[in-house]
């Protein structure tokens, strides 16, 4: 989505962000249900981002972070 935007800054915070989730789910071992629940929430989000349903495409996306932000406030422990 980033790409598509053709917002610079935006690519390159994106880009960052994702290298950052790289380095994280290898060094603290997401399991692979929680890996599985991610991209299906991700691909829920971009289906309705397709839809033009956006206000539910931000609401799910939102409910996402809520829910991943735990982890790098409190990652889990080897």
């Amino acid at each position: 989505l980033a790409s598509i935007s053709k917002n610079q800054l935006l690519i390159s915070i994106i880009e960052s962000l994702l290298e950052l989730q790289k380095k994280f789910v290898h060094r603290y071992a997401v399991s692979f249900e929680r890996k599985k629940r991610f991209i299906d929430e991700h691909e829920r989000v971009l289906a309705l981002l397709r839809a033009k349903k956006y206000k539910q495409a931000e609401r799910v996306f939102g409910e996402h972070i809520k829910d991943s932000i735990c982890l790098f406030i409190s990652p889990p422990t080897r």
